[in-house]
């Protein structure tokens, strides 16, 4: 790839008024100015001197002599010439002066001096000349333009790269005849002059990339386009090298490249999609509205076999979620990136980033071939729901308000979409992005879940009466009815174990009017703390029954049961629906995340496998070396999502891993 980023190029609008009377000066204005060039000087016009902008802005490296363009043209001057005075002394243009056109027209290269690097600024005067050499000017005729030029620092010669990355090296699967690419960043240890282009090479075979910067000029995304091609060795391996570029050709670099290894390993043959009857999509978090984590399915285990694996170094903070399916794609969070994933093949299909001045980035929800979900900017001063056409990643519509977001994915099901947007949780149209009414009451914000009737919302936000010091262990559960604007039902929940907030927990909407909910675990899955899972009454607010645990998600619940994952016991833990009391349990390690339940096995996971679990037998059926959140497609895949797979090999240990099973 040949990637110029930018030109330095300077225009300006300027006009001079002359008192005609032979044009003053030399005497060379004596025709009509009907039109430039032409010859003919009407002694009554005003001469005047036009480009295309009002300043001179640019960029420049010390020790290389690049310039800036100017362009434009005179009118009513038979004047051949302009010469450029600096009124400053930054020393930054010399003694310059360059030529009109026949036709009037001038394309100027002004040549920067070498200076210091630096920031510049100042002013250069424009003067339309009497004679060819410029020893007189045109009287009365002249124009002051504003510049500013960055002057970066020399090449390197200490023999490291300007350029840096969290990603320190890349591997992935590639499948026979599939293409695929590669997403990362990298920085800069100075602000890159535009003047430069970055560039991507590799060794054989050829990867082509593209390299988009930022408006900081310190940062830049590069994209890597991995062709259908890449021959018969396995593994392939390479380097990538991101260079710098003082020319088109990239002939010269400034400084050292950025070296990253690749190292790519080719997939089996794989069969085709077949839909699992009775599978629906898995289009919000914990697989529905509700987010009860079930699938009505029965499973061979027998069946199952891998499908492909999905890898992609990354650093930073990433959005521990999982993932959604639909329209015969897997969509999944990283960083501020969301990557569209085939699932027929694990190519990447597209991928959105979002800008790092959004900082309150959530995971998506899938609905009717869009998906949705929030960002917010800094210190809120802008909160957004958008909705992207699943397909190709294009936005679709956005909402604009102010406010905060947060990072749990918004819930949507046929009747709307609901999102946590500014200080309430508001519904929203799925069409058009129009915001609906706002719940009021006890600050209806949260993690929410929706059934056919309301809206549950979960929140930590004490009501009146309640002193500051005991909100941390008192919880709210909002219920607002979908159709009413009427302020929530609001309840109360004393004397928690733990704080109430729920770190990307949702409440989950069980068979018994109740709510279930898990109060408090860490984000990172680590280091739990003591916790409660409640039931809820819907119709009263009385808790039904407390567990103590150290959930490492919500629950899952399906026939009378509810699936949880002790993250200090190891276990997966039954209990009664009812009455909370424990049914069976199996040791499993360490567990993280929510279980998967269908209707005769349940899946869980520890910090390095994902088992499943025969509901009859309680006994072991299946392992998987893999381990996170876990979702099922309508295609009959398992999908297991670990945004933070620690890897000694990579210098910032961070990971995204989906791995894929078949289930039939």
């Amino acid at each position: 790839m040949n990637s110029k980023l930018a030109r330095l190029a300077a225009t300006t609008i300027l006009a001079a008024s002359l008192a005609a009377c032979g044009g003053g000066g030399g005497g060379n204005d004596t025709g009509s100015g009907a039109a430039p060039g032409t010859g003919v000087v009407d002694p009554n016009a005003k001469a005047a001197l036009t480009t295309d902008d009002a300043a001179l802005n640019g960029d420049a490296i010390s020790g290389v002599t690049p310039a800036l363009s100017l362009n434009g043209k005179i009118v009513n001057s038979s004047s051949h010439a302009i010469r450029l005075e600096e009124l400053d002394n930054n020393q930054l243009f010399g003694a310059t002066r360059f030529s009109v056109k026949s036709d009037g027209t001038f394309s100027a290269t002004l040549p920067l001096q070498t200076v210091p690097a630096g920031d510049y600024s100042g002013s250069v005067r424009l003067h339309l000349c009497a004679v060819e050499d410029c020893s007189q000017d045109v009287t009365g005729v002249s124009a002051t333009l504003p510049y500013t030029v960055h002057v970066a620092p020399s090449v390197p010669a200490n023999g490291v790269s300007v350029l840096s990355s969290a990603t320190q090296s890349l591997s992935f699967e590639f499948l026979p005849a599939t293409a695929g690419s590669l997403e990362f960043d990298v920085s800069s240890g100075i602000t890159l002059p535009t003047e430069a282009w970055l560039q991507v090479f590799s060794t054989a075979p050829t990867v082509a990339g593209r390299i988009t910067l930022a408006a900081d000029r310190r940062t830049s995304h590069v994209s890597v386009q991995i062709p259908a091609d890449l021959g018969s060795l396995n593994p392939l391996q390479g380097k990538l090298n991101i260079a710098v570029c003082l020319d088109g050709g990239c002939t010269r670099h400034y400084g050292p490249d950025l070296e990253i290894p690749w190292r790519a390993t080719a997939h089996p043959t794989l069969s085709a999609l077949r839909p699992l009857a009775g599978t629906p999509d898995w289009d919000n978090t914990n697989g529905n509205a509700q987010h009860t984590g079930y699938v009505p399915v029965t499973l061979d285990p027998a069946a199952f076999s891998t499908r492909w694996l999905w890898q992609n170094d990354i650093g930073g903070n990433v959005t521990d979620s999982g993932v959604v399916t639909g329209n015969g794609a897997v969509y999944l969070r990283y960083n501020q990136y969301l990557v569209a994933l085939s699932e027929e093949r694990g190519a990447t299909l597209w991928s959105v980033t979002d800008d790092k001045t959004m900082t309150g980035v959530s995971a998506a929800a899938y609905q009717n071939g869009r998906l949705f979900y929030t960002r917010s900017q800094l210190i809120g001063a802008i909160a957004q729901v958008r909705a992207l056409d699943s397909a190709t990643g294009q936005p679709v519509w956005q909402t604009q308000d102010s406010g905060d977001t947060d990072s749990d994915a918004p819930v949507v099901d046929g009747s709307g979409l609901y999102a946590n947007v500014g200080s309430f949780t508001r519904p929203y149209n799925l069409q058009t992005g129009a915001a609906g009414f706002t719940w009021g009451g006890n600050e209806a914000w949260g993690n929410v879940a929706a059934d056919a009737q309301n809206v549950y919302i979960w929140g930590d936000y004490a009501p009146p009466g309640i002193a500051n010091n005991a909100r941390d262990n008192v919880g709210i559960l909002n219920i607002a009815n979908k159709n009413s604007a009427a302020t929530p039902r609001s309840y109360a929940i004393h004397n928690l174990t733990a704080a109430a907030s729920t770190q990307g927990i949702p409440p989950v909407v069980g068979s018994l009017q109740e709510v279930l909910m898990a109060t408090s675990a860490p984000a990172d899955g680590v280091n739990y703390r003591s916790n409660d899972l409640l039931s809820i009454n819907t119709q009263t607010g009385n808790v039904n029954w407390r567990h103590l645990c150290r959930c490492t998600g919500a629950p899952a619940v399906a026939q009378g049961l509810v699936y949880l994952a002790d993250g200090e016991r190891g276990t997966l833990d039954v209990l009664d629906e009812a009455t909370g009391t424990l049914v069976w349990s199996a040791p499993i390690g360490s567990a993280v995340g929510s279980p998967l339940v269908t209707n005769n096995l349940v899946f869980v996971s520890s910090k390095t496998t994902t088992y499943a679990f025969d509901l009859q037998s309680h006994q072991q059926v299946w392992s998987a070396l893999y381990a996170g959140k876990l979702s099922m497609s309508a295609n009959g895949i398992l999908y297991i999502y670990k945004p933070t797979w620690t890897d000694s090999t990579l210098q910032n240990g961070a990971r995204a891993t989906l791995a894929a099973f078949n289930l039939h």
